[in-house]
């Protein structure tokens, strides 16, 4: 039996705009988060958590699940103006996305490739052009030798290479979004970076968060522009990434700043073993 789960009421100008979740019985395989918010009365933004790994402990056992790559194939089959963000670099090879250590990314990857959908893919992780295989060594048991070239690879590069990585944001973006971004890439990436020089902190988890800053950076500049005709993005990252784009997204939801984020759903695996499915349809009055 499905059920009413939220309504949104939005307006704008003359035009009454309606968002309905309605839960179904498939739940969403290998994942831990889920949320949906709705931007500037037009795009529709999932959010997708997952562990980034092979072999996930949340398989779904109710029998009616949906894998991540399933859902991505179904919304882009559904909507042609869909775009997927996955968490990888444009560097790689399509082999080497094939051998990722993420059970959700190979798969939407290959099934989207495999039925012609690789333009709707927007590969995000920048990170890898300006740190290539250091960026591994942020995960990783670090050899003696890399805190004597830890400045270099990961502080000096950063802002080297400051305008590769944080382009200006989009020139068509709202300017309350462009502030936004102003300031986020001031008051939190560039924070981060310089607190990491001083050396204050535990430095690799500093670092490490820092260059997944830049990776969320690039993805709200993409959702958030309007400069797309996109109408729909479906974001699949990592649980540090999911958490910090839900509160950023969250935030921009209490401002109520124009244009206007919406939030429409949450789901986590916090109380349940699954993330149950919900369709989210819009209506025009």
């Amino acid at each position: 039996m499905q059920r009413l789960e939220k309504m949104q009421r939005l307006e704008e100008k003359k035009e009454n705009i309606f968002y309905v979740a309605i839960e179904t019985d498939e739940e969403l395989d290998k994942t831990v988060s889920f949320s949906q918010f709705f931007y500037n009365n037009k795009v529709l933004i999932t959010l997708i958590g997952e562990e980034h790994k092979l072999g996930h402990t949340h398989n779904c056992k109710t029998g009616k699940t949906k894998t991540v790559g399933q859902y991505c194939l179904d919304s882009v089959e559904r909507n042609s103006l869909c775009k997927v963000l996955l968490e990888y670099s444009p560097e790689l090879s399509d082999d080497q996305i094939k051998k990722i250590g993420s059970d959700n990314i190979r798969e939407v990857f290959k099934k989207m490739k495999d039925k012609n959908y690789g333009s709707n893919i927007i590969p995000i992780d920048n990170r890898k052009k300006v740190l290539n295989e250091y960026q591994d060594w942020l995960y990783i048991t670090h050899p003696q030798t890399f805190f004597s070239q830890i400045r270099e690879r990961y502080i000096d590069s950063y802002f080297r290479e400051k305008s590769n990585l944080i382009e200006d944001p989009e020139q068509k973006i709202d300017n309350s979004i462009k502030i936004f971004l102003q300031e986020y890439s001031q008051n939190h990436i560039e924070t981060c970076f310089n607190e990491a020089k001083k050396m204050c902190n535990d430095l690799t988890v500093l670092l490490r968060n820092a260059w997944k800053d830049i990776v969320d950076y690039n993805i709200i500049n993409t959702v958030l522009s309007t400069n797309t005709d996109t109408t729909e993005f479906i974001i699949i990252v990592g649980d540090a990434h999911y958490k910090n784009l839900y509160n950023i997204f969250n935030k921009l939801v209490s401002e109520k700043s124009e244009p206007n984020m919406k939030f429409l759903i949450e789901r986590d695996i916090k109380n349940t073993k699954c993330i149950k499915l919900y369709n989210t349809y819009k209506f025009i009055s």
